[in-house]
């Protein structure tokens, strides 16, 4: 027994020999887990058209998509399109896919935030495009009646007027879509060529160019990235925190304050779908009613899908035939419309339940027939 011990001690040392100092997968993946810093260019056009197309819902599930199409098609905008896209050399799809996505094509749209018009420019940006926002000083003029010194016993009173000053604004060219298109289209360009390229341009309209200097940064300094192919998509893809930990961050906190990272692809798709509106415009109006949310708001009208899964739980109405489905990226027919089965009979019209309560309802074990 003790020499059959010792003469597998002895052959020990010789397993290890010519073992890997770790371990490696036979079959891995390529982009996948730590493969994320050799992204091949294949592999990175296919992962950039399914992030495009996911985009569908953020857009359509809007209740102005409908009407934001036809306005940004309408004859009058689609003429400074063209003038604006002639002057700055930006294509007129990538300046009305902006203003689609920016305001649906509202000249008089305010963001809470501040920017205003139909490209959503902010006060100090309006500034740097040549933009004229001029503020003026107007008086609230109050009155009240107040008690003065008297020898007689009567009161005596005398009106005194407050004059209180506040600010309005007395000219603003961002409402005027024909001096905002043309000096967004221009800013566009100056930041295509400030960047080096239209995505970082696109990416610089909504993040800012403080933001977009800073994520290029990251970006140069990331693993797997060549210098010569940095560009929005492969940033996107490439922020494994194995790997890109600081790149990763940045694309993090970037996501959390207003999803700059991903409005270049939502940029191309807004291009495909108002392609698809000027060639179908019922394909386009179906695709919309089917990502329409069906949830009154307190005004009765209807908000916009909160997610995904209030999409999926369509009420079918009686007598009322569901849409067809097509295609995210063509519009093209894709069979027809799907049943939710028990869930859907389960939403009524302008209920208030939650989407966890939808999805308990959907988890309820069917009731079997009793053996007989």
């Amino acid at each position: 027994m003790r020499f059959a011990v010792l003469f597998f001690l002895t052959l020990a040392p010789m397993g290890q020999a010519g073992a890997a100092e770790h371990f490696v997968p036979e079959h891995r993946v390529s982009g996948i887990g730590v493969a994320r810093d050799d992204i091949s260019s294949d592999l990175l056009d296919v992962r950039t058209d399914l992030m495009i197309q996911s985009q569908t819902f953020i857009i359509m599930r809007e209740p102005q998509a409908v009407a934001g199409a036809k306005r940004i098609t309408s004859t009058k905008l689609q003429a400074l399109f063209r003038s604006a896209s002639e002057r700055s050399g930006m294509p007129a799809q990538v300046i009305e896919a902006v203003a689609y996505l920016e305001s649906w094509g509202d000249a008089k749209a305010e963001s809470p935030t501040g920017p205003k018009g139909i490209m959503q420019i902010s006060e100090a940006t309006a500034r740097t495009m040549g933009l004229k926002v001029v503020h003026g000083t107007r008086y609230n003029i109050t009155r009240e009646k107040v008690q003065v010194p008297s020898k007689r016993k009567k009161p005596k009173y005398r009106t005194v007027s407050h004059k209180t000053p506040y600010q309005v604004i007395t000219r603003d060219d961002r409402l005027v879509p024909g001096r905002a298109i043309p000096a967004a289209a221009k800013y566009l360009a100056g930041m295509e060529e400030k960047f080096g390229g239209r995505d970082w341009a696109i990416f610089a309209y909504h993040c800012g160019q403080g933001c977009v200097g800073e994520m290029q940064e990251l970006t140069r300094r990331a693993r797997g990235i060549p210098k010569d192919q940095a560009t929005v998509a492969r940033m996107f893809f490439s922020c494994s925190p194995a790997w890109n930990l600081e790149l990763y961050q940045g694309i993090q906190q970037q996501m959390q304050r207003d999803y700059s990272p991903t409005y270049w692809f939502r940029v191309e798709r807004a291009e495909q779908l108002l392609a698809l509106y000027r060639r179908d415009s019922a394909a386009f109006v179906s695709l919309a009613e089917q990502y329409k949310s069906q949830l009154a708001g307190p005004n009765g009208r209807p908000n916009r899908a909160p997610h995904r899964l209030s999409v999926w739980l369509k009420q079918e109405r009686p007598g009322v035939s569901q849409p067809r489905r097509y295609s995210r990226r063509h519009g093209e027919p894709a069979g027809e419309g799907h049943s939710t089965g028990r869930t859907t009979s389960a939403i009524r019209s302008g209920s208030r339940r939650t989407i966890r309560q939808f999805s308990k309802i959907s988890r309820r074990p069917r009731r079997r027939p009793s053996a007989r």
